[in-house]
């Protein structure tokens, strides 16, 4: 890359010192590192904030499918992901002392066939430890 081209994005690109916003330095992160773990817990902390990331949206097939919306409602981002298997199945004795903490855990007996520990289809949208107000 010619020097030129990077100076003028540095220039230009951002902005000076002056007028750099989190928008920008966001959205050229989500650009660098389109579907990385790291972007996602930045949306999710900054609570997928247009300001911050610059012409985001949801994708068209959930703004369009209301299969969708059964995980994620219109009104709600995704959080986290549904509990791993290998998590309900090696360590469901922890996961159970645990599960009055959690919005809709179930306390399911040890077994094979039980179901799962949580049963909600929107565990998607639960909140995660940042989105509260813990010292």
């Amino acid at each position: 890359m010619k020097q030129a081209d990077i100076d003028n994005f540095l220039n230009n690109g951002l902005g000076a010192a002056a007028d750099i916003t989190l928008g920008k330095i966001m959205t050229q992160k989500q650009t660098a590192m389109l579907f990385t773990l790291e972007q996602w817990n930045d949306m999710r902390r900054l609570d997928y904030n247009t300001e911050y990331f610059l012409n985001w949206n949801k994708p068209y097939e959930y703004r369009n499918t209301p299969t969708y919306w059964t995980y994620v409602p219109q009104d709600k981002y995704p959080r986290r992901w549904k509990q791993a298997s290998y998590e309900t199945d090696f360590n469901f004795e922890n996961l159970k002392a645990i599960g009055s903490e959690v919005p809709g855990a179930l306390d399911l007996p040890v077994g094979v066939g039980e179901g799962a520990w949580y049963n909600s289809d929107q565990i998607w949208t639960l909140p995660i430890w940042w989105d509260s107000n813990q010292e």
